[in-house]
């Protein structure tokens, strides 16, 4: 199990929620859309998705941080216009809005969630 990943905001994601939300119907036409407007539609919607969009997990998990960074680094070269605002994240206790960490009610336990690494 890895303790380590990236959270960043990604056109990939970003055009998946599109082509959810994008219906196949034109509504004030009453007609169905080609499949070509459709597909210019999904892409409208998917840029402006992408750029109001909370980060999410990239990346596989990873044993070490130096491993998440290098997959920033190399996802920079590749994806520049693709993935904006990458962090590296790490499994950590989740804290609620006081400073307290969460407990879970069945368990006892506080709960883990990705948290953002500092190093």
């Amino acid at each position: 199990m890895g303790g380590f990943c990236v959270f960043a905001a990604s056109l990939d994601v970003a055009k998946v929620r599109a082509e959810k939300k994008v219906s196949t119907y034109d509504k004030e036409a009453k007609r169905p859309l080609t499949e070509s407007e459709w597909r210019e539609r999904v892409a409208l919607e998917a840029t402006n998705i992408f750029g109001r969009m909370k980060p999410v997990r990239v990346s596989p998990e990873f044993d070490a941080p130096q491993f998440a960074k290098e997959f920033c680094s190399l996802a920079e070269k590749t994806y520049a216009d693709a993935i904006t605002n990458m962090k590296v994240m790490r499994i950590g206790e989740k804290i609620d809005a006081k400073g307290n960490p969460v407990i879970s009610k069945t368990t006892g336990q506080p709960q883990l969630t990705w948290v953002p690494f500092d190093a």
